[in-house]
This record gives structure tokens, C-alpha cells and sequence, in this order.
């Protein structure tokens, strides 16, 4: 199955390795999650690199930092129904 080409606003299941597990180790993450691409460019060697933010129902330490997803949009998108 080819993957669709990436571009922001594209919801994909991803490994986000979050900062913590890299610190104890982890070189993946513990599990695939939804994850929002905001950034897709070609890097010098023609290579794409995209930037994702990953869609979780844990609060965040830093609420400055987070963006809550509107229901609408969570339904639209096919995400569950919690708080994200």
C-alpha cells in the first residue's frame, strides 16, 4: 500500500516517540497514534522531511504548548469522542 503524499492538516497513525521515552532509551514509541502533520519539505538531498504533532488525551504539562481539537473536527476526522 503506498502511503499518500504529506501535507498539514493530514491526520496518520505514527510511533510518536515522546520526549521522555527518548530520555530513558526508547528509540520508538510505546505505540501508533493519531498525529497531525503541520509541515512536509524537501530537504537538500530531495528527501521529505515532515514535522507531526501527535493527538493524545492526556492533559499537557504545558497548556500554553497544547491546542485542543474541537469535537467537529475530531468527528470530521473520525477520532474519538474524548477530550484531545
Amino acid at each position: 500500500m503506498a502511503f499518500p503524499k504529506p501535507f498539514p492538516g493530514l491526520i496518520i497513525r505514527y510511533s510518536y516517540l515522546w520526549h521522555s521515552e527518548f530520555k530513558t532509551g526508547q528509540e520508538e514509541g510505546s505505540k501508533d497514534r493519531p498525529c497531525a502533520i503541520i509541515a512536509s519539505i524537501r530537504d537538500e538531498n530531495e528527501e521529505m522531511r515532515v514535522l507531526v504533532l501527535p493527538v493524545t488525551h492526556t492533559p499537557p504539562a504545558r497548556p500554553e504548548l497544547a491546542v485542543e481539537i474541537p469535537a467537529k473536527v475530531k468527528a470530521r476526522l473520525q477520532l474519538d469522542s474524548e477530550r484531545s
